[in-house]
Parts: structure tokens; C-alpha cells; sequence
């Protein structure tokens, strides 16, 4: 199975932005950047998904980039947390199997 070349975004915002506006089909584009047509429409709707955070106040973007760092954080602590419980369930789990002999 060949392997998709890598494009930078650049490159792959002057394909979706010549196809939507007309200057290509979904084929040629696909043929041009040496990707498959479903490439080409995968990035076409990455774009227009993206695009509309373009026009939200950039106070906003900011504030939405602010709590999606600090969600993550709150993440990998419930994740870090979750795995020492696990471990200690299972040490006190297998700390009275071993007294029950």
C-alpha cells in the first residue's frame, strides 16, 4: 500500500482554497497533490470546520485554548489518579488472597 505524501498545511490550504473556489475539481486536486480525491475532501473538511473559529473575537479563541490546556491537565491527573487506585485495589486485593492461605 503506498503512503500518502506528507503536505504541508500551506500547501494543503491552497488546494482546498482552488477547490472550493472553482479553480479545480476534487479529482484534479487529488491528482495534482498525488493524494486520493477522500484526502482531498478529508482536508477540505478539516478547513471549513477550522475556518469558523476565524471569526470569533480573538479574546475568545484565547479563552477556548486557555481551558482546553487546562482541561488536559485535569485529565492526565484523573488519569494518573484513576492508575494508583487501580494499583492499590489490586495490592490490597492480592495482599488478602495471600492472608487467606
Amino acid at each position: 500500500m503506498p503512503r500518502v505524501p506528507v503536505l504541508p498545511a500551506e500547501e494543503k490550504a491552497r488546494i482546498v482554497l482552488n477547490l472550493l473556489s472553482g479553480r479545480t475539481t476534487l479529482s484534479q486536486a487529488a491528482l495534482q497533490a498525488g493524494v486520493s480525491a477522500q484526502s482531498v475532501s478529508v482536508w477540505r473538511r478539516q478547513f471549513i470546520e477550522a475556518g469558523h473559529t476565524g471569526f470569533q473575537p480573538l479574546a475568545q479563541r484565547s479563552e477556548a485554548a486557555r481551558r482546553e490546556r487546562r482541561l488536559l491537565g485535569e485529565i492526565q491527573g484523573l488519569k494518573a489518579a484513576l492508575g494508583e487506585a487501580h494499583l492499590a485495589l489490586r495490592a490490597t486485593a492480592s495482599h488478602r488472597a495471600y492472608s487467606l492461605r
